[in-house]
């Protein structure tokens, strides 16, 4: 916009209400990295869900009884593992100043987690 305000109407005096972002250039780098971790949460939680379809599977009785205990204890080795890829994402949003925004992806991350746990007891019995 090269036009001048005075040729606008805009005098001494007057007030006026920009509209827009304002430019923060410490909080980029903050919010790509939420942007990243959110990416990361996403694919951890798609994940989780193909484990859970495993282990619906094996509920069922999809899976001969030979090798049952030992389908059991890998995919109980990969819930172990998804639980702490979400952990380290926890302790990265804990991390990072910019936590206002983090707080509803921790919040998720947490209920997943929650959600692993339960998974796993089911895996026990």
């Amino acid at each position: 916009m090269e036009t001048p305000l005075s040729a606008l109407g805009i005098q001494n005096g007057c007030r006026v209400m920009l509209i827009g972002e304002k430019n923060n250039p410490e909080e980029e780098p903050e919010l790509k990295k939420l942007k990243d971790l959110e990416v990361s949460v996403e694919k951890t939680a798609d994940h989780l869900e193909e484990l859970n379809k495993e282990l619906s599977d094996i509920q069922q009785g999809f899976l001969a009884k030979e090798v049952e205990a030992e389908v059991l204890y890998k995919l109980d080795r990969k819930v172990k593992a998804t639980i702490e890829q979400f952990m380290k994402i926890l302790e990265e949003i804990d991390t990072m100043v910019f936590l206002a925004e983090c707080d509803m992806v921790e919040q998720y991350i947490c209920q997943e987690t929650q959600r692993l746990h339960s998974s796993d007891f089911a895996l026990d019995e």
